[in-house]
């Protein structure tokens, strides 16, 4: 998921890019939805998806109800979201899907109280997810199908961010990831890579952002594994920013230290789990760096 808040003399836009792997487009979706309450009741919805019986997805604009239940929008015909909803470009291969999409958010040329609508300093919980559609809407996702925030936090915060080309957001922590090399050169080469751009190799502390990173990763480079900022030293393995040491993804096995030298750890975006290895190999990583609002 990467978006992007856009002021344009008054009239506010999210540029917006739904990222899934493993899919297919035929009767199913991908969302966003903006929420006052954190299990996503009485949400707005801005959808990637194909109603059953449709082959291609389409941009859309929905609503949870309190049930919680998606329903679409009565009234709103497909000329009306074509007037809230541009830029539309669809890629699909390998069983992954990239829908964007520039949603307008403000100044809407209709009223509808079931259609986002940003107010200055709004606040939201998000909740990226996947899943089958029906004849009426969209099903509840599983519950490995989804990434809910865990607070709300102001939309034009969220959003309204100027990360260096390459990079995505992160907005519970408020960090840019990504790289602006697809291939490294070993551990030191790497974390000068990301000082230069005022960051650090990515430290992880929570499952959310763990799947944060390899979605990311997945999007940006590919299936490959990715260096994270994680070494160990001596015996102890240590972030390099020297945060604690609070959460972990080994794989069945790992970290298996093969040959006394694999003091590097590296994520794999297929399953999210980490593996050690050499620090000198020549792969990809991810930095992270505090985000700069926009003015």
């Amino acid at each position: 998921m990467d978006i992007n808040f856009r002021n344009v003399s008054g009239t506010y836009y999210l540029d917006i890019e739904l990222f899934t792997r493993d899919y297919q487009q035929s009767g199913s979706y991908i969302a966003l939805a903006f929420a006052d309450h954190p299990e996503m009741w009485s949400s707005f919805v801005s959808e990637c998806s194909s109603m059953i019986g449709t082959e291609t997805m389409t941009p859309k604009i929905s609503y949870n109800n309190n049930r919680p239940e998606n329903i679409r929008i009565n009234g709103l015909t497909q000329d009306d979201m074509s007037k809230l909803l541009t830029n539309f470009i669809l890629t699909e291969a390998d069983g992954q899907i990239l829908c964007k999409f520039t949603q307008q958010i403000n100044n809407l040329p209709f009223k509808n109280d079931l259609i986002y609508s940003y107010k200055e300093e709004d606040e939201k919980y998000l909740l990226f997810a996947r899943g089958a559609t029906s004849l009426s809407g969209l099903t509840m996702h599983n519950y490995n199908e989804k990434v809910a925030s865990t607070y709300k936090t102001k939309i034009r915060r969220i959003f309204g961010v100027d990360c260096p080309s390459g990079f995505d957001y992160f907005p519970d922590w408020q960090l840019c990831i990504g790289s602006t090399l697809k291939e490294g050169d070993g551990w030191t080469a790497n974390e000068q890579s990301c000082f230069i751009e005022g960051g650090n190799l990515v430290t992880i502390h929570d499952a959310f952002y763990n799947n944060f990173i390899g979605m990311t990763a997945l999007k940006q480079m590919g299936s490959y594994r990715v260096m994270i900022g994680l070494k160990q030293n001596g015996t102890v393995w240590e972030w390099v920013d020297g945060s604690a040491f609070d959460y972990q993804r080994w794989a069945p096995g790992e970290p298996s230290n093969k040959d006394g030298d694999e003091d590097c750890a590296y994520l794999d975006p297929n399953n999210n789990n980490w593996y050690s290895g050499e620090c000198f190999y020549l792969t990809n990583f991810l930095c992270q760096i505090p985000l700069v609002l926009n003015k």
